[in-house]
Parts: C-alpha cells; sequence; structure tokens
C-alpha cells in the first residue's frame, strides 16, 4: 500500500490543481510561475459564491486523505495508535527538537568566540 498523498492545500489550492492546464495552453511559452500568477489573479477576482465549491473539494479531499492515512498507518502495523494527527504532532515536536539543539550549538559557539 503506498502512502496516500497529501490533497492541494486550501480552496485556492484546489482551484489551482483544476485551472492550471487551461491557463498552460493559453500561455505556452511562459514560465510556471508566470501560470500561478494568473491563476492567483483569476482566484482574486472570484466571489466568496463562486470560491465554496473549491472550498468544499479541499474538505472532502482533506477528510479522504486522514481516513486513507489511518487506514496506511494500520496497515504499516504500527504500533502506536494509528492516527494521523498524532504522527504529525510527534514529526512538529521532533522538528522542533532539532532546531532548538541547532540554535544551542549556535548559542555555545558564539559564546567560545566571544570569550577567546
Amino acid at each position: 500500500m503506498a502512502e496516500p498523498k497529501r490533497p492541494a492545500r486550501g480552496a485556492f489550492g484546489q482551484f489551482l490543481a483544476e485551472k492550471r492546464p487551461e491557463f498552460a495552453k493559453t500561455c505556452a511559452s511562459k514560465l510556471a510561475v508566470d501560470v500561478v500568477k494568473m491563476v492567483g489573479a483569476a482566484w482574486r477576482e472570484l466571489s466568496e459564491e463562486e470560491k465554496q465549491p473549491y472550498q468544499t473539494k479541499f474538505e472532502e479531499a482533506t477528510a479522504k486523505f486522514e481516513e486513507d492515512m489511518e487506514a496506511y498507518l494500520a496497515a504499516r502495523g504500527n504500533k502506536q495508535e494509528a492516527s494521523w494527527s498524532k504522527v504529525r504532532k510527534e514529526q512538529a515536536f521532533e522538528k522542533r527538537k532539532v532546531e532548538l539543539r541547532a540554535l544551542q550549538i549556535a548559542s555555545d559557539k558564539r559564546k567560545k568566540k566571544d570569550v577567546t
């Protein structure tokens, strides 16, 4: 079982995923950044009512992703409770520990420099 792919972020991500091919055909000679800028401008012109279906798609995709991720973790035989949010919290905690350790090392180096 392959790890599920996270859905595009937010309603704009859903809009971008749907509209990118249209805009890419329109401006085939431009850079990808220019295409995204054009899609962003089109997004800003939409009313809240026109944006709502994309928000709904995002919420549905997120719910499906979370279900799939829990099934994936359970199938992997994860000894912890198969909870995606728990895994994400643990990953964030570990990342923060590494960042704090790097800051501590940098601080210690600066103190040693100042002493000598």
